[in-house]
């Protein structure tokens, strides 16, 4: 029972950990060691998209066998599906003698579907005393995820003309998420150290929450 618990945890922090790796990189941009000559109306952008199911699907085997190994049971259900994408549009929304102003608008997507059932034998709810020999039953343990976040990032930077010192930087920062948890016969064992009992226990959850934040900032040099 530790042990199939055990695994169980492992298997959903793997796939936690899965899925933050889908999220995509923000491009690091570097300041110029020669100040650049810009025109009002120069752009470019940077985007990706990533297909997590097919990112992730070797992992997703090596979790799969795990799960079978650990708990000595069998994987019904092992997904993880969902999309990724980020893009950052540069603008040079002003230029003249005086000072540059680079615009820059990011936005970051994450939707992913996560779920996981496996059957196998499980003790039978119940309390147990240190010789007893309980019995056991065929159960299905579910768990399933949805995410779906979104971030989007306004920046207007304003920059000295001839030595590109930066002199205002004004940013606006929009969140929105949210995030389900679904999960079914969770496996608990409580100790009582007293009479060298354990009771077996199985919990259902079903959870939700949803997020938004939003920044403004405005910074003078």
């Amino acid at each position: 029972m530790k042990k199939m618990l055990s695994t169980l945890i492992c298997a959903l922090t793997l796939l936690a950990l899965l899925c933050s790796l889908a999220v995509p990189a923000v491009v690091a941009i570097s300041t110029p060691a020669e100040a650049p000559v810009w025109e009002k109306g120069d752009k470019w952008a940077y985007g990706m998209e990533t297909d997590v199911g097919a990112e992730f699907a070797a992992q997703l085997q090596d979790l799969r066998d795990l799960l079978e190994e650990g708990t000595g049971g069998t994987v019904n259900t092992l997904e993880l599906d969902g999309d990724s994408s980020s893009w950052i549009l540069f603008e040079v929304t002003e230029a003249n003698s005086d000072i540059y102003v680079l615009s820059m608008d990011a936005a970051v997507k994450l939707q992913l579907d996560a779920s996981i059932s496996v059957t196998a034998e499980m003790v039978e709810a119940g309390t147990y005393g240190y010789d007893d020999e309980p019995e056991t039953e065929s159960m299905d343990i579910e768990v399933e995820a949805n995410v779906d976040l979104a971030l989007v990032v306004g920046v207007d930077i304003t920059f000295e003309h001839d030595t590109m010192a930066i002199s205002e930087i004004t940013m606006n920062v929009n969140f929105d998420g949210v995030v389900a948890f679904r999960a079914q016969n969770i496996p608990n064992e409580d100790y009582n150290w007293t009479d060298y009992s354990t009771t077996f226990s199985y919990d259902d959850y079903d959870v939700s929450a949803e997020m938004e934040a939003n920044l403004a900032v405005e910074i003078s040099f």
